[in-house]
Parts: C-alpha cells; structure tokens; sequence
C-alpha cells in the first residue's frame, strides 16, 4: 500500500515539475 502512494507521490511530484518547467518557459 505505501508502495503504491509513493509511486503516486512521484509520478505527481514528475508532473508538477513538467507543469513548472512549462511555465516558466512560456512566461519566459
């Protein structure tokens, strides 16, 4: 059960960071 949260937690972690990248490049 922990093991699936923390794939949840990194894949949402990954997103996030793609999302941030995303606009920083579009802001930029």
């Amino acid at each position: 059960r922990t093991h699936v949260m923390d794939k949840l937690n990194l894949h949402s972690r990954a997103e996030l960071v793609k999302y941030a990248m995303r606009r920083g490049l579009l802001e930029d």
